[in-house]
């Protein structure tokens, strides 16, 4: 199979000055080409063109440009020391904008002898990190190859990863070290070998990068296209971040049976039934600061769209309303032993109880914004921790079992999942978009379920506080579960005993 030379144009990235690149030119005894530069400004323009080649031989050139003047000349004439040996890229430096290129390949292997391409420059503005190389046939589908070009413009090295993919999936992936300013270029055959269908190419780098992808039938007559420069790697490209657990310490050991994440990441927590306080933390968990001492059971907390914190009383059977001013104003008699609670779209409240003695609530009550209380939905033994999810649906985890009830909004109960494992006591639950979160309380672990299925998300199960890998992490008596939506992490705070840290879940 026959190789074919060729070289890169470039034009240098300097502060204020013009720049462009042309991404590949060619002289050899296959190809010839020209090197067209328009001068637009209203100046004399001076041109320095520095040629590179990937080993490290260089040659500079200057030409001087009448303003209007279209330039024209061969890469032959322009670097004469260049001419023998593999491609190169070539930097231009303006001192001023205005300056346009473009540039011709001619195939003088074809049957005409004078078979040509042409393309146009690209500017520095589209020198990127990532890029797309639409489309390269193979031998194998047509008497024709292809090849990729790319030139690392950064003043640094390069370090870039050709990703090679069909429509079947990925082919593989190839990695380059390319010096400050330096190109390479190779066939498609070369790089994918195994390739049978047509290929498509992005290259990832940590530098930015141009790059233009070239064509050749039988007859070695040439077509190009410039690369498409990308923002970022598709997402299905990019393999999920490892899910970790870590620590956030605070200010003091607190006892926190839930909390609740504010938009500026300060924390509002209760610190259980057999307490009476809640708390203000900020959102690096140094400050805390106590709302209320005079809470009777604390144990289920949530905020509405104004601000005001509902906590449910547990030894009180009360329903409570701390609004943004701090003041702490009883809002509604509930049943015996209120639980959890949760707040709509429209500021409603709904509870879940766990009755008395051992557990025997069977209901969730609905408070609206005028404190008025009704059942919405019963029949569910010992309901705990509740959540709206993004369908509307109210969802909940009972206490004994871990089973997870789907409450539609005229109060129809039914079975969604069940959490894995036996002797699962549920605590409490937070969606995040299409998923949900549940703490299983003495199983001493947290669970995702994501379309009725639920799978263990992180902790070994066996008490403890050791960081990590999720799976790897440990957990004692997880209950509360907050979500934190710019750090996308989970805070999972134990119940029973004070500890001076909130439990973080990195999401990926």
């Amino acid at each position: 199979m026959k190789r074919y030379l060729l070289f890169v144009i470039t034009l240098g990235s300097v502060q204020g000055w013009s720049q462009q690149f042309l991404p590949w030119v060619t002289f050899n005894e296959q190809f010839n080409s020209e090197i067209a530069v328009n001068n637009l400004s209203a100046e004399v323009q001076q041109l320095t063109f520095t040629a590179t080649r990937a080993n490290g031989e260089t040659q500079i050139a200057e030409r001087q440009l009448n303003p209007g003047q279209l330039w024209v000349e061969s890469p032959g004439q322009l670097f004469p020391a260049m001419a023998a040996g593999q491609g190169f890229s070539v930097r231009i430096d303006s001192e001023n904008p205005g300056i346009h290129a473009a540039f011709r390949v001619i195939g003088l292997g074809s049957a005409s002898g004078s078979s040509p391409a042409q393309g146009n420059a690209v500017d520095m503005s589209d020198a990127s990190q990532f890029s797309l190389f639409h489309y390269l046939p193979v031998p194998e589908m047509a008497p024709a190859n292809a090849a990729v070009v790319v030139v690392n413009v950064s003043d640094s090295p390069a370090n870039v990863v050709l990703h090679g993919f069909t429509s079947n999936g990925k082919l593989g992936e190839v990695t380059w070290d390319l010096a400050a300013q330096h190109p390479r270029a190779a066939l498609i055959t070369d790089l994918f070998p195994s390739a049978a269908d047509p290929v498509f190419v992005i290259a990832e780098s940590d530098r930015s990068v141009v790059g233009t992808a070239f064509l050749f039938n039988e007859l070695l007559e040439p077509s190009m296209a410039n690369a498409e420069p990308l923002t970022h790697l598709p997402s299905w490209m990019s393999e999920p971040a490892p899910i970790t657990v870590s620590s956030l310490t605070l200010g003091q050991s607190l006892s926190i049976e839930n909390l609740v994440i504010a938009e500026d990441g300060s924390m509002y927590a209760v610190e259980g039934y057999a307490n009476s306080r809640a708390f203000h933390i900020s959102a690096d968990g140094s400050q805390i600061d106590v709302i209320t001492s005079s809470l009777n059971g604390p144990n289920g907390i949530a905020r509405d769209s104004k601000g005001n914190l509902f906590i449910t009383e547990y030894n009180a059977n009360r329903l409570s309303k701390i609004d943004t001013s701090g003041s702490v104003i009883p809002f509604a008699t509930l049943e015996t032993g209120p639980q959890n609670v949760t707040v709509d779209a429209a500021d409603n409240v709904y509870v879940s109880y766990w009755g008395s003695g051992n557990g025997n609530g069977n209901k969730i009550t609905k408070i609206t914004p005028e404190g008025d209380v009704s059942t919405f939905a019963q029949g569910i033994s010992v309901p705990n921790g509740l959540s709206f999810g993004p369908d509307g649906f109210l969802y909940v985890v009972t206490t004994y079992g871990g089973l997870i009830k789907r409450i539609s909004p005229d109060g129809v109960v039914s079975d969604y999942a069940d959490l894995p494992g036996n002797g699962i006591i549920g605590g409490s639950m937070v969606w995040v978009e299409n998923k949900m979160y549940v703490t299983g309380v003495y199983g001493h672990q947290v669970f995702m379920v994501e379309d009725g299925t639920a799978s263990l998300l992180a902790g070994t199960g066996t008490p403890g506080d050791s960081d990590g890998p999720a799976l790897e992490a440990s957990f004692e008596s997880p209950l509360g579960i907050a979500y934190h939506a710019d750090k996308k992490q989970l805070y999972v705070t134990s119940v029973g005993f004070a500890t001076p840290v909130i439990r973080l879940i990195q999401l990926n």
